[in-house]
Order: C-alpha cells, then structure tokens, then sequence
C-alpha cells in the first residue's frame, strides 16, 4: 500500500473515532427541505449544510450598545434583533424594495 493510502486511512479512521466519541454532539445531516426551513427559522446551527447569508458589520458605540441592550431586553440574540428590525421596515416599505428589485433586474 502507497504512503499516501495509507496516511489517508489512518487519518479517516481518526475522523470516524472522532466522530463515535463525540455521539450525540455530531451535527446531524439534514435534507435540503430542512435546510431551507432551518434558514426561514434563523435556526441553522449544529445543521451541516444549512447556513444563514452572513455579512461583517460594524455598528457606532451607541447603536450597538442599543442592539445589545435591546436584544437581551427582549431575551433575542443581536442577530435575531437585527432581522427583526429588518423584517419590520423590508414588511413598511414592500413597494419600495420591489421598485428598487427591478430596477436592478433591468440592469442585468
């Protein structure tokens, strides 16, 4: 048996070993369905495969000690917060957000 073969066996009986101890910490497979109703929930972790879009923001002092403080209030995490707020204006202004979707369509 190659070299390589064989690193790759006992790296892949490692992984396997690493997985049986872990037990129940694993994260689950989950189909593409509850993939996609795991994003519409916001609840996306420990589901491999099932990831939420992400950005990197950066907020000024105030405002985010007011997300912070609004959220825990609420007892939400700042990103629940967040797309809460999100939601709320997306859901007051809909003929807005669909001009500005078209106008982009046309600009395709």
């Amino acid at each position: 048996m190659p070299k390589k073969d064989k690193l790759f066996d006992e790296l892949e009986q490692i992984h396997i070993e690493q997985q049986q101890r872990a037990g129940s910490k694993a994260h689950p497979v989950v189909s593409d369905a509850e993939k996609e109703k795991r994003k519409a929930e916001g609840k996306t972790r420990g589901a491999k495969g099932a990831k939420m879009d992400r950005i990197n923001m950066a907020f000024y002092t105030d405002n985010f000690e007011y997300l912070r403080i609004m959220s825990k209030i609420r007892g939400q995490t700042m990103t629940a917060f967040c797309n809460e707020i999100i939601a709320e204006h997306r859901e007051a202004h809909p003929e807005i957000f669909e001009e500005a979707r078209q106008i982009i369509e046309r600009m395709k």
